[in-house]
């Protein structure tokens, strides 16, 4: 089953980035670009089933319960268990970061439609490279303050994870902010969306202001829609697949939390990285041809005679 989830995760974010790389310069657009760059980010959620989860289920499926527990201290705090573990949270941030960076760019097309239109193709990398760095400092986050997080090895969830052992008031204050900095992101794309919703919606029932014209023109484009759209239910999906492990670590605090609950939340996450996947193949056109299109040329191959000498 793991292995089925990390093929279709690896598969169809892979197709969504060669959907993007293949399609012709004068026909991308800024958005099409950060969409390639969240299919990078949630490609990683593939990698991280591939390289630790698979490995570490076949290892456990023939060692004893002595051998799991001794692995377990040993990789406790080391060095790999703390990059495994912020490499976990970077599929976290990054998938967030990229979504809000998503949000905010249809925003400011719908907003500021002749603006938006005059930024050049250096400046939309210059944004996806700094989301990437943000992700990637905010991923690291534990590594900072190894006092305050730690890193090991979970076995029943055959991952590594970060978890916090704060004792004091600034201990604490160190966690709030590292909460406060996903949450500001969260919040942020929900906004940017619920703002492009609005100015739609009111260039819908504006439509006949000749003042308004040009961002009339702009909102009421079909293909503005389907990205509105489209957000919605990422941002919906990102909201429901996800909002069950800050759950369970509100329940791990507690008491209350099941180790059962923890798999399930985890894997729950790496299914959002199939999400965006699912909505492009049902509501985006571009791709589904694109997929058409790859499906096809297989077809064309194998059916191709093969060559005499």
């Amino acid at each position: 089953m793991v292995s089925l989830l990390a093929t279709l995760i690896l598969v169809g974010n892979g197709l969504v980035i060669a959907s993007v790389l293949t399609k012709s310069r004068k026909r991308s657009t800024t958005l099409d670009y950060i969409k390639a760059s969240l299919a990078a980010a949630d490609f990683l959620s593939g990698i991280q089933i591939v390289a630790i989860t698979i490995p570490n289920v076949v290892w456990s499926m023939y060692s004893t319960p002595e051998q799991i527990y001794t692995e377990y201290l040993k990789r406790f705090l080391s060095p790999d268990a703390f990059v495994a573990g912020c490499f976990f949270m970077l599929t976290i941030t990054a998938p967030l970061f990229n979504l809000t960076l998503l949000s905010y760019t249809f925003f400011a097309v719908i907003k500021w439609p002749l603006y938006t239109r005059t930024q050049g193709k250096k400046y939309v990398a210059l944004k996806i490279c700094l989301v990437w760095i943000c992700a990637t400092v905010a991923a690291s986050y534990a590594a900072w303050f190894p006092q305050v997080f730690q890193c090991g090895y979970t076995p029943h969830v055959f991952l590594y994870l970060p978890h916090t052992v704060a004792t004091t008031s600034t201990d604490f204050g160190i966690v709030a902010v590292s909460l406060i900095i996903l949450s500001l992101s969260y919040i942020s794309m929900s906004s940017f969306n619920v703002l492009s919703s609005f100015f739609v919606l009111r260039a819908r029932h504006n439509r006949g202001d000749i003042a308004q014209s040009s961002t009339v023109t702009r909102c009421l484009n079909k293909r503005d829609i389907v990205v509105l759209k489209n957000l919605l239910l990422m941002d919906f999906g990102f909201s429901i697949t996800l909002s069950p492990i800050f759950v369970w670590f509100g329940l791990f605090y507690t008491g209350k939390a099941a180790k059962s609950a923890l798999l399930i939340c985890i894997y729950m996450k790496m299914f959002n990285s199939l999400v965006n996947v699912l909505i492009y193949s049902t509501r985006d056109e571009e791709f589904r041809t694109f997929i058409t299109k790859v499906c096809g040329r297989s077809k064309l191959f194998k059916a191709s005679p093969p060559t005499t000498g």
